[in-house]
């Protein structure tokens, strides 16, 4: 019967978590944003937040979330790579970055995320998307990854705040992540049924 219907299926694909956890804002923030737009220095143990210049309110974001935290850094303007326009990196000291280092090391997502009352993972995914995405005037949310590992985190996160999402992965290995702000998707075709 399944392969006669002329209806879209409607499908449930994510529930809002019942956690109710909650961390200061800033802390949430400096976990996008090392997630997004940060590296993790092998050598020497530092950590930095690139920022490109054109974006002065995200420059002043990450400012503003480290002195919040009490963090030490200082701020060099360079063109690097592809782009040609002027990049801000933030680089914390070493005490600073050693006492990033004790709840993040890398750039995948940080477990207590996961944890997080809805609301707040949803500002973690709103500060996120400031780095590694982007918002269309009409509403629609993307988010690139070119880490498995992250755009499955970020699945993971949108589901628990009642968030579906769509992934298509690009030929240069980027992965597309499509935010829908509602939690059914619709089958529109079925072609097979087990």
């Amino acid at each position: 019967n399944l392969m006669n219907f002329k209806t879209p299926v409607l499908l449930p694909i994510a529930s809002e978590t019942g956690n109710t956890l909650e961390i200061p804002e800033q802390q949430i923030n400096l976990y996008a944003w090392l997630v997004s737009e940060g590296t993790f220095s092998e050598d020497r143990g530092r950590v930095a937040i690139y920022q490109s210049e054109t974006n002065p309110n995200n420059c002043n974001e990450i400012r503003g979330c480290m002195q919040n935290l009490k963090f030490s850094w200082d701020e060099t303007k360079r063109v690097h790579g592809f782009s040609q326009m002027p990049t801000v990196r933030f680089r914390l000291n070493q005490e600073s970055s050693r006492k990033i280092r004790e709840s993040i090391i890398s750039k995948e997502i940080p477990q207590i995320i996961k944890s997080l009352s809805p609301k707040q993972i949803r500002h973690f995914l709103d500060t996120y998307i400031k780095g590694d995405g982007h918002k269309e005037e009409k509403g629609r949310i993307r988010i690139y990854t070119k880490s498995d590992k992250v755009r499955d985190q970020i699945q993971e996160l949108c589901a628990l705040c009642n968030y579906g999402t769509t992934v298509l992965k690009r030929k240069n290995g980027v992965h597309t992540i499509n935010i829908i702000r509602n939690n059914l998707t619709s089958i529109t075709d079925i072609s097979f049924v087990p």
